[in-house]
């Protein structure tokens, strides 16, 4: 709950930053109500948190929310939910509630019941639900969304990694999730075409659960589901019936939830509750705003092929039984990962030797070839100026590396300009350009003094008017190239800092004077640095960095920019998850960060 409670702070803060910037009128704040089945320590719930956390920070007005936990795990008599609905009617007297979410079978199941004697008819949306068609929602559920976990893909995958299994055991605890689940596995593994006999470990306590795992052999197929509550109403802490069922039998276990790929658990197709959360909010929010749809809302989520190392080693799991884009949790670093501070630029400064040689090469062998065949020349010179991209981009990761950030920070600037660009009607051509030429904008930096550039503490006027000369630097070292691609890269270099309002540098150029692929690369640049952690400071967080750029806008950005950026977050945000860091190259910051500290990182 305090993850979920400070990530809608920084929303309330965004939408006070912001206010003056944004058009539309957000006086009529809604309020929502969210009503979790299980307690805020369990990580499913974490999860979902975060996914409707970050589904009403994208919108223009951001909800006020108010959350509710049913703790069904741990309590789950009828006299409870009976009072529960009680407190939570007298609470919510008179109170303004214009929507609720319920996450999980319980709450489903809670509001069906007590709903409209808490807050009367107001429209619910239910998401996480479990073998949701055998319980039809009635009013005030307007839309219910299933949890669809890939038993079947899960199994399917087990069997390819242990082909000499004969027998899957499921092990189901007595909630109400588990018994709804104990029937989805039941009613996909009839359809599946697998030669595996299923037996239900179901109605038993943990120690019985115990004894039937420890008389298996080593080649049977061990399934687990979410387990709280067993046959004599133990509750347990999530994660304790993982370890006990691990350390019970000689068989591998699997698992189609994120949250339960874990101590000792081998892995499997896996489902998140993020994004459960996230079709929750969106699609209140949708209902809300008047767009209603059919009751049940078909939704298909994303899963995860995910697996453990530790324990595909212990049971000597080939990984090349594993899908071919699994995410493999606890690997052990690399070399790569090890000493990248020293690899990274000593491989962009062999890559950029090594791309400039076959540079040569290929336009050397280009010429000679020129009457041979036209065709072949035209694919050679396609080649060079594939080439001439990956140089550009290489010198602009070995200026990063020299400013003591990481490679990708060119690479999701390209990716985000080229983005930013095709919203504005660039001609493929013109995005192709953009995006090759943006990672050299601070080309200029190689020529600032070490000591200033990678200086932990707070400038100096003087070093900063150092600093400030990497524009003019970085025009004078692409200035002579008559490449369009490298005269595309110059002019960005050169005016990469100068502001909308026409009070930035080195011209002080306004406006539209300022070349567009500037604006968008200054923009991109920002939005970038902002969300990354460098040695001066932390990373923001986004709801923050939206808000500085929004208070920014006409004055420091292209204001159509700003919009075209902010419309589209979504997009680009999916843009920087695909290009993120390795969390082992992160630059960790040395002091406080500060206005004049942050001041001085755009620089």
């Amino acid at each position: 709950m305090t993850a979920f409670l400070r990530v809608f702070g920084l929303v309330l803060g965004l939408v006070g930053g912001a206010g003056a910037a944004v058009a539309q009128d957000c006086a009529a704040t809604r309020t929502i109500l969210v009503l979790h089945s299980y307690a805020p320590d369990y990580s499913w719930t974490q999860a979902q948190n975060e996914g409707i956390a970050r589904a009403f920070t994208a919108q223009p007005c951001p909800p006020h929310v108010r959350i509710e936990y049913l703790d069904s795990k741990y309590v789950q008599t009828e006299a409870y939910f009976a009072e529960l609905a009680q407190i939570l009617a007298s609470k919510y007297q008179g109170a303004q509630i214009d929507g609720v979410i319920t996450t999980d079978n319980s709450a489903f199941d809670f509001v069906q019941r007590y709903g409209r004697g808490i807050y009367g008819a107001v429209p619910t949306v239910s998401g996480g639900l479990n073998a949701f068609n055998r319980t039809p929602p009635r009013p005030p559920v307007v839309a219910a969304l299933p949890e669809i976990a890939d038993h079947v893909g899960t199994l399917r995958q087990a069997y390819r990694q242990n082909p000499t299994a004969r027998d899957v055991y499921a092990i189901v605890d007595t909630t109400v999730t588990g018994i709804a689940i104990a029937t989805e596995i039941r009613d996909d593994m009839k359809l599946a075409k697998l030669p595996l006999s299923l037996h239900m470990l179901e109605n038993l306590t943990l120690e019985e659960i115990e004894t039937e795992l420890a008389a298996l052999p080593s080649d049977a197929i061990v399934y687990l589901v979410p387990f709280f509550r067993d046959a004599a109403n133990q509750a347990y802490a999530e994660g304790e019936v993982a370890r006990r069922v691990v350390a019970a039998t000689k068989a591998p276990v699997y698992a189609s939830w994120v949250s339960e790929v874990r101590n000792g658990v081998v892995g499997g197709r896996t489902i998140s509750g993020l994004r459960l959360g996230e079709e929750a909010a969106q699609a209140l929010s949708r209902w809300l705003d008047g767009a209603a749809y059919a009751v049940p809302l078909p939704v298909h989520p994303t899963h995860i092929d995910l697996y453990d190392e530790v324990a595909l080693k212990a049971h000597r799991i080939d990984a090349a039984l594993l899908p071919g884009d699994a995410t493999i949790l606890n690997r052990p670093p690399s070399l790569w990962e090890r000493h990248h501070n020293i690899l990274i630029p000593a491989a962009a400064v062999i890559a950029l030797l090594a791309a400039l040689l076959v540079a040569t090469v290929v336009t050397l062998r280009g010429q000679r070839l020129i009457n041979a065949s036209n065709e072949r020349v035209l694919a050679m010179n396609r080649e060079v100026i594939e080439t001439q991209r990956e140089v550009v981009a290489t010198l602009g990761e070995v200026i990063e590396a020299r400013s003591l950030e990481t490679a990708n920070h060119v690479h999701r600037v390209a990716a985000i300009s080229r983005f930013l660009g095709a919203q504005v009607g660039m001609s493929a051509a013109e995005l192709d350009i953009l995006e090759g030429a943006s990672p050299l904008h601070d080309v200029g930096k190689i020529g600032i003094p070490e000591e200033i550039l990678a200086k932990p503490g707070k400038l100096t006027p003087e070093e900063f008017e150092v600093i400030k000369t990497h524009t003019s630097i970085g025009q004078r070292i692409l200035r002579n190239s008559t490449r369009t691609l490298m005269h595309a890269a110059c002019t960005i270099a050169h005016e990469h800092h100068e502001r909308w309002d026409g009070k930035g540098y080195p011209r002080g150029l306004e406006g539209e004077e300022i070349h567009l692929m500037a604006r968008i690369t200054m923009l991109a640049d920002v939005y970038d640095a902002l969300l990354s952690e460098r040695c001066y400071k932390p990373a923001w967080p986004e709801p923050e960095a939206l808000a500085f750029i929004l208070s920014e806008r006409g004055t420091m950005f292209d204001p159509t920019l700003v919009d075209i950026l902010i419309d589209n977050i979504v997009e680009v945000r999916a843009i920087r998850a695909a290009l993120a860091d390795d969390p082992g190259s992160r630059v960790r910051f040395r002091r406080p960060p500060s206005a004049i500290a942050e001041t001085e990182a755009l620089a």
